[in-house]
């Protein structure tokens, strides 16, 4: 994930062009880490530093680490520690790309510098952030369900806390300017101030199934979690199609397709009955069976399942795309 961050910064701060972001994210899949990249990334030799030593390894049949270690630059223990560290994906990117010869290396080195002082970014942080170690990053947690209370924003920065997290959000309109004389401005400056980041989850979302909140929760690994209010719930209606026998299996798969048929955890769900259907096809019909002008009786099943309002009407037209009759008989109860 942090290598997609810094590849948009890096495109960003037109280091790169979209073309050469894309080039270098496929080709760093195949791309062997140099210690000279990683040495830099430790901040234990500059990137000249680097070129010299590349330089001299041209004249010298020996390894990059001994040279830097026999020219002084490295510690033994240091070359140690750069073989046996983990490959950070954003370093494989950095390699890929100048490999290409996108970049130089003193250029990604200033990339790295930059992108830490732009975030306010410590080393120690930065480091976390290419683990994914969100302990690390985020000192401490709060959860509130009002952003506009100044009680609580006092509370965070009393605990030195990074992060707040929120349902509704108390920007909805574009602001021109923040200001310090109104509650919202006087939220922001000290939110700013203190280095505090607000997080409001409000999407549309919210309430679904399986949605941004319970995934939320998984990765924060909250436990023994339950909904603290219903605030809405979906219309569900029963659909009933009647089908020749011969096409009974294309019909269901096309229901189950649309989505139609969950019950709790299970899909797919539907209740089937053999019957008995009758028509006459009168002279401006395509009958797919029997002849116009003759009544016709025919061995059908009727289908029936669930499906929530959301996805009716396009449950209806897959269904009646698989459906082989001209006309196709179907009931909808609320």
């Amino acid at each position: 994930m942090f290598t997609q961050y810094f590849g948009q910064y890096l495109l960003n701060k037109a280091y790169l062009t979209p073309e050469q972001l894309g080039e270098g994210l496929e080709y760093q899949q195949n791309v062997r880490l140099k210690l000279g990249v990683l040495a830099v990334n430790a901040g234990y030799i500059s990137a000249d530093d680097a070129d010299k030593i590349n330089e001299a390894q041209k004249r010298i049949d020996k390894r990059f680490g001994e040279i830097a270690v026999d020219m002084g630059y490295l510690k033994e223990e240091q070359v140690d520690e750069l073989l046996s560290t983990q490959k950070f994906g954003y370093l494989l990117l950095g390699q890929a790309l100048v490999d290409k010869g996108y970049l130089t290396l003193q250029e990604f080195e200033k990339a790295i510098k930059e992108y830490k002082r732009d975030y306010s970014i410590s080393d120690k942080q930065f480091e976390a952030m290419q683990k994914d170690d969100v302990e690390e990053i985020i000192n401490r947690f709060v959860e509130f369900r009002d952003s506009k209370n100044e009680k609580v924003i006092k509370e965070a920065m009393e605990k030195n806390v990074d992060l707040i997290v929120t349902h509704h959000p108390f920007i909805f309109r574009k602001m021109n300017k923040i200001n310090t004389k109104d509650l919202k401005g006087r939220l922001i400056h000290k939110l700013i101030k203190n280095d505090i980041a607000l997080y409001s989850m409000h999407t549309n979302f919210d309430i679904a199934f399986d949605g941004l909140n319970d995934y939320f929760m998984e990765v924060m690994e909250f436990e023994n979690c339950k909904i603290l209010d219903v605030t809405n719930s979906e219309t569900l209606y029963k659909l009933a199609v009647y089908t020749p026998m011969t096409h009974e299996i294309i019909v269901r798969e096309a229901l189950g397709e649309s989505g139609a048929g969950y019950i709790g955890n299970y899909s797919n769900c539907t209740f089937n009955s053999p019957g008995i259907g009758t028509f006459r096809p009168e002279d401006n019909s395509n009958p797919f069976i029997g002849k116009k002008g003759k009544m016709e009786e025919v061995k059908e099943v009727k289908i029936e399942t669930i499906v929530p309002s959301s996805i009716l009407q396009n449950t209806i037209s897959k269904m009646i795309k698989a459906h082989p009759y001209e006309e196709v008989a179907y009931d909808i109860y609320k």
